[in-house]
């Protein structure tokens, strides 16, 4: 059996090695912030164009006329800034003395002007404004972008926390594995590295998670099942931290017990004069069929200080695994559907909370074959929309893994690489994960 299937597993590394090679579409990088200003007096005409992966500090340097736009200094001016690929997202208009600053805000309808006795006193208006009376504004600002940004930390794209969030449990409850060792409830923590490359619109950037997870049996058909994804993106050069936290509670509607072992005869001793004789076991009746619902409850953080955005995220999921079996296939139709909130936080005299509402859909398809007792070659689709408002509204995910399962321990490891793919977006990752029983 073992000869059979070293060919097997070279032609396998030859398939995750096409899929590995599959192209993201690369772009130049681009700055994440651009501010223009062009001056307004009548002095000769001054135009600055100026790029920057933190937004706090180039609007500071536009507003006091520091660093990068020294030049306007005692002059008049107009600029606009670019948020995370929109345009024209602030339009700031400033005197030559710098203490009259008009701030727009064509997305939300935001239109306000500052005075202050100075020129850093006018900017400590407007930043105290965006962080503390400007609470609703910002929110309806962060809001608004989840349709426009590719980028956006929060939500309507596929690194966004709402996607991570909704991806997590989809991967852990959203198929049957095609192993007989790895179906039903089990106890046990597993653990999975994925790092990522990916393109989205005139951005790229890489991600790396680290999902954790902590499972009970609670009896044959429930069990408990706790989720900590841990999460790093680094976009151009600005870094969104996030972690999360779920509870989920898998139920066992339908177990099959195709390619299971037949239980072994019990021994009779009232027959044959007290010998012990094998008793008559009529065969158990072949069930193909599996399935399990999960509805999972948690929340999400998520942060970026280059962005000036994040917050914390709610959510609640059902998810379904259908899957029917061969004594050596199994293929499995999930589906996920998940409503996420974002929840206020209060730090000091600020308040944070991004705006979030939104549901997700996911559906997919599985197939696991049994190349051996102990290997395992599985293939999958994924279709993931975005059923609000979301700059990538919908895409899709074809990835292929590779399992090998501890002899005699029921622990299983997996090394796989998957690929997204939606309007204008790409990514290509790599995965490898650890199942261990308890």
């Amino acid at each position: 059996m073992m000869k059979e299937t070293y060919p097997r597993l070279a032609r396998i590394t030859a398939c995750a090695a096409i899929l590995m090679s599959i192209p993201v579409r690369q772009a130049a990088a681009s700055d994440l912030f651009t501010a223009e200003a062009i001056t307004t007096d009548e002095l000769s005409r001054l135009r600055l164009n100026e790029g920057s992966s933190d937004v706090l500090d180039l609007v500071d340097d536009l507003l006091d006329a520091n660093g990068r736009f020294d030049a306007l200094e005692g002059r008049s001016y107009t600029a606009s800034l670019d948020y995370a690929g929109v345009d024209n997202a602030f339009i700031f208009t400033s005197n030559s003395e710098g203490t009259e600053t008009r701030l727009r805000i064509p997305l939300t309808g935001f239109d306000k002007v500052f005075r202050g006795n100075t020129r850093s006193e006018t900017t400590d208006e407007i930043t105290d404004f965006l962080k503390k009376d400007g609470e609703e504004e910002y929110k309806k600002f962060l809001d608004a972008l989840r349709g426009r940004s590719l980028v956006l930390p929060t939500d309507g794209n596929p690194q966004s926390a709402t996607a991570r969030a909704a991806a997590v449990t989809f991967d852990e409850f959203g198929s049957v594995s095609g192993s007989t060792d790895d179906r039903g409830i089990h106890g046990g923590v597993s653990a999975t590295v994925e790092a990522a490359k990916f393109s989205a619109g005139d951005f790229e950037g890489e991600s790396y998670v680290l999902p954790l997870a902590l499972k009970f049996k609670l009896s044959e058909q429930v069990g408990l099942v706790f989720n900590a994804p841990l999460g790093w993106i680094t976009i151009e050069d600005a870094d969104i931290y996030t972690a999360g936290l779920s509870a989920s509670l898998p139920v066992l509607i339908s177990k099959t017990n195709v390619g299971e072992p037949s239980p072994a005869p019990a021994l009779d001793t009232s027959k044959d004069g007290g010998k012990a004789v094998a008793a008559t076991i009529s065969p158990e009746k072949p069930n193909p069929w599996t399935w399990m619902l999960t509805p999972t409850f948690g929340a999400i953080a998520t942060g970026s200080e280059q962005y000036a955005a994040g917050g914390l995220i709610g959510h609640a999921s059902l998810t379904s695994a259908l899957a029917y079996s061969w004594p050596s296939l199994t293929l499995s139709l999930g589906n996920y559907i998940g409503y996420l909130e974002s929840i206020a936080v209060e730090g000091g005299d600020y308040t944070f909370d991004p705006g979030v509402t939104q549901a997700i859909f996911k559906g997919g398809l599985k197939a696991s074959y049994r190349l051996s007792d102990i290997w395992l070659l599985e293939g999958y689709g994924i279709y993931t929309r975005f059923i609000d408002d979301a700059a990538v509204q919908e895409y899709f995910t074809v990835g292929a893994e590779i399992g090998w399962k501890i002899p005699t321990t029921g622990s299983q490891l997996k090394l796989g690489v998957y690929g997204e793919f939606g309007s204008d977006y790409s990514a290509g990752s790599i995965r490898l994960g650890s199942r261990w029983k308890f």
